[in-house]
């Protein structure tokens, strides 16, 4: 199957990473894996989540309140010159990509293992559908460059430009000061109590009974659509989800910590401000557990730092047992794909491109 194989191919390529032999030939190799997936986003042909309403759009451009500025101008433009939706699907792929490809070759030379957690994680949950939200992740990402650097004019640029493709990116502006703060374990014992609140009390559930339904203000009714019964997806068993989902974070947590102990100076503030990052994001799928689902999706602009953490851990565990974990993680990341592919199958599988049918 094509999801299989596209990560499939940065497993295959570990062997190549790292060698000096072989730096020149990895690079190109990975220069035309990343051009292999903005093909295969932007060559789909009703396949992905929210296809018809995208679709609809860019064939009308008819004014829906919903979609932010920056895509309302991206439409506007490519129909400048053509009304081929593929064409856009190309170039809204490419501008989300491109950065996760500058932001990985500055990390880590693009380490395999880093792209392998991409796949699952990202690319085929966000990527293959989200028109909107993938650009706005990409920017995100891109500004984790000047964020390390306190580059705070640049930082804010990026943000803006992500809120302008996704009004949930505002929150990454709260990266900055996670980032950056400085905290000892009385805060990070707040977080958890705060956390644990939510899971008692969580106002989200009487979202219905505080806001106005009649509001015109869009985050309102966004709001009370997603904080409904009706928002769910019926396919989905969220509450078999959620517990492996924070399991999962909790062991991954644990492997990063682990790494921590490996690193000194200014690499360890760097690594432990992304850690704080990837704190902020479980605590938030925390608080978003058995609520408003949907909100979850707002997790991605943190957690997306585990795939330059994850590396770093495993490279600090003792080489005797590296191959073990190496193993158990990329038999954890095929299960990973095939579950993302399952919560939304009929869109998925199987793969329908441009070539099937379309324009």
């Amino acid at each position: 199957m094509e999801y299989f194989i596209l990560l499939s191919i940065p497993i295959i390529l570990m062997p190549l990473y790292g060698n000096p032999k072989y730096k020149h030939v990895y690079k190109l190799v990975i220069a035309f894996y990343f051009v292999a997936l903005i093909l295969f986003s932007g060559l789909r042909w009703q396949a992905g989540t929210d296809w018809d309403p995208y679709l609809e759009y860019f064939t009308t451009l008819d004014n829906y309140q919903f979609f932010e500025i920056g895509y309302v101008a991206l439409n506007h433009f490519v129909k400048l010159f053509t009304d081929s939706y593929t064409l856009f699907l190309l170039l809204d792929s490419a501008l989300a990509i491109i950065p996760v490809w500058i932001v990985l070759k500055k990390e880590n030379q693009c380490n395999p293992l880093s792209l392998a957690i991409f796949v699952p994680y990202y690319y085929t949950i966000n990527y293959l559908g989200s028109n909107r939200r993938i650009i706005a992740i990409g920017l995100c990402m891109l500004a984790l460059i000047p964020l390390k650097n306190k580059k705070f004019i640049t930082f804010l640029i990026l943000c803006a430009g992500a809120f302008c493709f996704h009004r949930s990116s505002l929150v990454f502006l709260l990266a900055w000061p996670i980032f950056h703060g400085k905290y000892n374990k009385k805060h990070y014992a707040c977080l958890c109590l705060i956390a644990g609140a939510f899971l008692v009390w969580n106002p989200f559930l009487h979202l219905q009974n505080i806001m106005p339904s009649n509001s015109a203000a869009v985050i309102v009714q966004k709001l009370l659509i997603y904080s409904s019964n009706e928002a769910k997806n019926p396919n989905v068993n969220y509450a078999l989800q959620d517990a492996l989902s924070v399991a999962k974070r909790i062991a991954f947590l644990l492997l990063m910590l682990l790494g921590i102990s490996r690193l000194s100076g200014e690499g360890r503030r760097k690594y432990i401000g992304y850690i704080n990052l990837y704190l902020f994001s479980l605590f938030l799928y925390v608080v978003f557990t058995g609520t408003v689902e949907v909100f979850k999706s707002i997790t991605v602009y943190f957690s997306v730092v585990e795939i330059f953490l994850i590396p770093i851990a495993i490279s600090s565990i003792n080489k005797h047992i590296r191959p073990i974990v190496y193993a158990v993680l990329i038999f954890y990341l095929m299960s990973q794909e095939y579950s993302a592919l399952l919560s939304y199958w009929d869109l998925f599988v199987p793969y329908r491109s441009i070539f099937s049918g379309g324009i």
